[in-house]
């Protein structure tokens, strides 16, 4: 259709769009949609941190690689901890007959497909990333916060990465308690406005990536989550974990000691925060101590194998051995054997992760009836592209002196009420509260000039405490009642 410069001059005008990257961003209605694929096929698909995704999402993921081929599109799929299961997958979806020729494992591996044929190419690691990293153990999170200020007073740099942010609040308050003079504690989470999450990340990448200067760092613990463990460039002296899937930790431990630039420092050595690996393990083996995490990662079984091969191999032997095999023994087809008491609690993760492939099986498109699918064109609302727990949008806004304004500051209004937008749980509110009549009627006047076809976000108006550094505000809940709830630059949103 885009052969001939007129040819997609007159597409273009029929379907109502000026651009072909209008045409690409998804504008065309539905009998075009063919013809948006076609023209996708002129571009290169690229999928980083595939090994990230949860079932559902991997499953859609599959499928678009599936149209990606059938319209003749490229596709370039990066992971440093892809499960052979998952590997075999992504090659399946794109070419059938190239994923039966699957042979290699070893790691890194390229493997390049060509219409049905396949080529594998071992390669090398990148400098400094194939390392053997012993491991030392701590039976609580006081015990590992002990231990990161004592390295931190002594002039290094250190994380602890939590598993909730519920745990990484909770450590970095008990860190600033207990931090001697010259420490200095942070934290870093995702339930941040969009304007302070990117202000805090631009100021940590500053202060441990790779450029950050040797003073910045020194005396420094950040408190953090999962928004470390990957696509930031972020290097520590120490580092600290709560016990996560063996794939995620192999990616936290990538920041420990990253660059080879550094000055001279200790050999690394990672530090996990989890019960003993024994035999003899309990059902609530990991909910005792992760009462919280429990709920990020259900799949104990999981848990305990990462940590018993981890422990069996003497931390992550990257060098002496490979990667894959770390992997392999936690999520491959023949895994370490689980300890009886987890069993029940790993084939109820197993059985929703199915249960999520086959609802992504339903909603997504197939490529054989692709314009045969009754109710495949409706809207995410009705057709996610992920499970998982659902989020409402809040947008943040300051009550003062009968004021509202956003959170976040910009020359650009619109631009500033987007940067004052902040994802909570939608089991958290039904609706929020104002401070009084007056900043309800500003909401409400506000609400009512927002262009779009759907509704606005609420808007939460947050009124300033006695330090002028932590804000309140208030919504319902679910049960009717009345939450106040906390925000601060510093540490973000706080459910209390």
């Amino acid at each position: 259709a885009f052969v001939a410069e007129e040819r997609k001059k007159n597409f273009l005008a029929q379907v109502g769009v000026g651009t072909l990257d209008q045409a690409l961003l998804g504008i065309l209605p539905v009998r075009h949609q063919s013809l948006r694929l076609a023209a996708l096929a002129r571009r290169v698909l690229i999928i980083d941190e595939a090994h990230s995704y949860d079932a559902y999402t991997s499953r859609a993921m599959e499928r678009l690689l599936e149209f990606h081929a059938a319209h003749g599109g490229s596709a370039i799929v990066l992971s440093a901890t892809l499960t052979r299961d998952l590997h075999r997958k992504l090659i399946n979806a794109y070419s059938m007959k190239a994923a039966k020729q699957l042979k290699q494992a070893a790691f890194p591996l390229a493997s390049h497909v060509a219409g049905d044929a396949l080529t594998e190419t071992p390669l090398g690691a990148s400098r400094g990333t194939r390392r053997d990293l012993p491991f030392r153990r701590f039976d609580t999170p006081d015990d590992a916060m002990a231990a990161l200020l004592e390295r931190a007073q002594a002039g290094y740099c250190a994380v602890y990465i939590r598993n909730t942010v519920a745990d990484a609040v909770a450590a970095s308050e008990h860190l600033r308690a207990m931090a001697p003079e010259g420490v200095h504690v942070d934290l870093f989470h995702a339930r941040y406005a969009l304007g302070d999450r990117f202000a805090r990340e631009n100021a940590i990448l500053a202060r441990f990536g790779k450029d950050s200067a040797p003073d910045d760092r020194r005396g420094q613990v950040l408190v953090a989550t999962q928004v470390v463990e990957s696509s930031l460039d972020l290097d520590f002296d120490y580092m600290c974990t709560d016990l996560c899937p063996m794939d995620l930790l192999i990616q936290r431990a990538g920041r420990l000691q990253r660059h080879a630039h550094r000055p001279p420092r200790p050999a690394p050595e990672l530090w996990i925060v989890g019960p003993p690996a024994d035999d003899n393990t309990p059902a609530d083996w990991y909910a005792r101590l992760f009462p919280k995490g429990q709920y990020v990662y259900p799949d104990s079984g999981q848990l305990w194998r990462t940590l018993k091969v981890v422990d069996e191999s003497g931390g992550l032997p990257l060098r002496a051995g490979s990667p894959r095999d770390l992997i392999e023994a936690v999520f491959g087809e023949c895994p370490l054997d689980t300890p009886p008491a987890l069993e029940a609690a790993s084939q109820a993760a197993e059985a929703r992760r199915m249960v999520e492939r086959g609802i992504a099986r339903m909603n997504v498109l197939d490529v054989r009836r692709f314009d045969r699918q009754g109710g495949a064109w409706d809207s995410d609302t009705r057709t996610p592209t992920r499970l998982g727990e659902e989020t409402v949008v809040v947008r943040l806004a300051r009550w003062r002196d009968g004021v509202l304004s956003p959170w976040c500051d910009d020359a650009d209004a619109a631009k500033a009420w987007r940067l004052s937008e902040i994802r909570v749980p939608a089991h958290w509110l039904t609706e929020t509260v104002p401070p009084d009549a007056a900043a309800g009627a500003e909401i409400k006047r506000l609400q009512e000039s927002w262009p779009g076809r759907y509704d606005p976000p609420m808007v939460l108006a947050l009124t300033p405490d006695s330090d002028d550094e932590t804000w309140t505000g208030r919504w319902k809940d679910r049960k009717g009642e009345t939450v106040e709830v906390r925000y601060s630059a510093a540490r973000g949103l706080q459910n209390t």
